[in-house]
Parts: C-alpha cells; sequence; structure tokens
C-alpha cells in the first residue's frame, strides 16, 4: 500500500484484501458500463439475487430484459417530452474546480441549513422535497438539485445494457441522458457536469418504471442535476473503533475537492434545496465513514454556509446491507448549519 495513513494510529487492509477487493471493483465496474458481453458475465457463478417490486418478485435475467428495454423507451421517447415541456432544453455544461469561482458572499441568501438523511430513491426524495416547498412562506423557483453519482467514462453507466445503480436509474426515469454529451467525456478528476433542467417522467424500480401522467407534461417534475464521478477503489484502512477511513490524505482531499465542486456548481446556479448521496460507497468502494465526514466537514466550510435551506441524503439500503443508510444518518442527519 502506498501513501502515508492519514492517521498513523489506524491499520491499513492487508495488501491481499487490498488486492482482492480491487479486483471485485474493476469487474463490477466494467459490468456496469456494459463495455463486455452479456455472454461474459459469467452470472451463474454468482448467486441469482431476486429483485422485489411492488408487483412482486423478478429473477435477475428477467430484470435485466426489462431495464434494456425500459432504457429503449426512454432513449425513443425523450425527444417528444422535450417538445411537450420546452421549459426543459436538454443542455449540459462541463465544470472544473479550479475554473469556476469561490462563492461571492456578497451574493449569500444567509439560510439555515437543515441536513436530513433519508431511505429513499433520489428523484423520489426529490420530488417530496419540492412538494414540500408549496407549505413555505417564501417560493423557491429553481428546481430541486440532485447529485448524480456518475460513471467518468461512460454515459449514463451501464443503463442501456441492464445494470442498475444510482445513475442507471435516474437515466431510465428522465431526460438526464440527453444531457450527458459525449464530447463532455471523460469526467475530469475534479470536473462535473451540470444539466439545469431535467424532466423525470418515468416511476422508481420498484413501480417498474411505469410512465407517470404524459397527458399532463406541465406536471411533469423538473430538477437540476450535478454528475461526479467518485474515485474507484482507493485505499483504506480501519481505525481503532472499526471505522473505515481513506489510508492517504491525497484520495481524502480529492473527495474534498468532488464536494466542494458539487456546492459550488448547485450554489452557482441558485439552487437551494440539493439531493446528495453516499457518494463512492457503493461498488467504487470508497470508506463510508470517512465520506459522511468528508460531506460535514466540506458543509461546513464557510464558503458553503448560508446557501442552501436544505441538503437531503437519499440512500437506498435494502436490507440495510451495506451500512450506508445508518453511518450517514449517525454522522448527518438532523444537523443545522
Amino acid at each position: 500500500m502506498t501513501g502515508a495513513p492519514a492517521d498513523g494510529s489506524k491499520q491499513p487492509v492487508t495488501a491481499k484484501a487490498q488486492q482482492k477487493r480491487r479486483a471485485e471493483v474493476e469487474k463490477d465496474v466494467s459490468e456496469a458500463s456494459g463495455a463486455d458481453d452479456s455472454n461474459d458475465r459469467q452470472e451463474d457463478q454468482r448467486p441469482a439475487k431476486i429483485q422485489k417490486t411492488d408487483e412482486g418478485e423478478e429473477a435477475p435475467e428477467a430484470r435485466r430484459a426489462r431495464l434494456i428495454t425500459v432504457a429503449q423507451e426512454t432513449k425513443s421517447i425523450i425527444p417528444t417530452i422535450l417538445t411537450v415541456a420546452p421549459g426543459a432544453p436538454p443542455d449540459g455544461r462541463k465544470y472544473l474546480l479550479d475554473k469556476l469561482p469561490q462563492l461571492d458572499q456578497k451574493n449569500c441568501p444567509k439560510v439555515r441549513t437543515l441536513v436530513k438523511v433519508v431511505e429513499g430513491d433520489t428523484f423520489n426524495t426529490a420530488i417530496n422535497l419540492a412538494n414540500a416547498a408549496q407549505f413555505l412562506d417564501h417560493k423557491d423557483t429553481k428546481p430541486v438539485c440532485v447529485l448524480n453519482m456518475a460513471n467518468a467514462v461512460v454515459v449514463g453507466g451501464g443503463w442501456e445494457h441492464g445494470a442498475m445503480a444510482q445513475e442507471e436509474e435516474l437515466c431510465f426515469r428522465s431526460s438526464l441522458s440527453f444531457t450527458l454529451k459525449k464530447e463532455l467525456y471523460p469526467i475530469d478528476t475534479l470536473g462535473a457536469i451540470y444539466s439545469p433542467t431535467v424532466v423525470v417522467f418515468r416511476k422508481d424500480t420498484r413501480k417498474r418504471h411505469r410512465w407517470m401522467d404524459l397527458g399532463k407534461p406541465e406536471w411533469l417534475p423538473i430538477v437540476g442535476v450535478v454528475s461526479i464521478a467518485a474515485e474507484c477503489g482507493p485505499d483504506v484502512m480501519v481505525d481503532d473503533s472499526k471505522n473505515y477511513r481513506y489510508a492517504n490524505v491525497k484520495d481524502r482531499d480529492l473527495m474534498k475537492g468532488k464536494m466542494r465542486l458539487v456546492l459550488r456548481i448547485a450554489a452557482t446556479h441558485g439552487h437551494r434545496r440539493l439531493i446528495l448521496g453516499a457518494l463512492g460507497c457503493g461498488v467504487f468502494q470508497n470508506p463510508k465513514h470517512d465520506v459522511a465526514d468528508c460531506w460535514l466537514e466540506v458543509m461546513k466550510e464557510k464558503e458553503f454556509m448560508g446557501w442552501f435551506e436544505a441538503i437531503v441524503f437519499a440512500i437506498v439500503d435494502p436490507g440495510h446491507r451495506t451500512g450506508n443508510l445508518a453511518i450517514f444518518r449517525e454522522r448527518l442527519d438532523g444537523v443545522k448549519l
């Protein structure tokens, strides 16, 4: 393992375990990108996982086939959706952290920020947050802005090949893929793509991506999206409290730089309500305890204080297998800034 540990008292993961973990990450990322042929996925070597939906259980093969069809349908209908929703052009803009000026405090609205952590889908949480705004005394006309935990190289990750992760789910349900232009890729290490107007027109995976009411396009939700890619498979260590941490300070600093870019883009464009997530804590295997702590540290930085009314972390954790939800709740839920 290379690089200096963040805390000399912490014990690194063994080299053998680290090598095995990286191999698993690379395999998962390759499958998610859809770069390999489906016959080479060797799914028979992995235990089949039956996925539950509101309409019953779904075997892996049937699920993949259905998702491929959903992706094809979504791509086909997006041009029509954009025609009937002219206020949501498929724009995507590339930003780099060192090229985007820091927030000007003279323009800061100086609002108090409430941080919440919920178990739920990104878009569903954004829609709920937008609907809640009708009960506020003031009206925020800017859409809720959500974080897309993106593939740095492949547009939409493996969404066209039946893969399913957070980015794929966003693409299945919306016009996001049309804003992620190929010329904007690969996403730079400290870069992101900002999509100011993304139309949501399908329900979530538990509803098997049924259509929303397309007969009333003016009612379709519109969100802003910031797409950013986490580092894949950084070295990690376990501290004395059994918490997973970055082994190298540079990896931790890199993650915080990505978080700063997300917040800076959102605030620059006037978004006051954000939906974030456990960035990199899935197949990319960033240390979840440290990622949650990094989010809190960045949100508390002087540059970002007073810009956001609500920051909600939406985390899908079926059966609470990953521990992401519990860890983020423990560290972030209810924080007031």
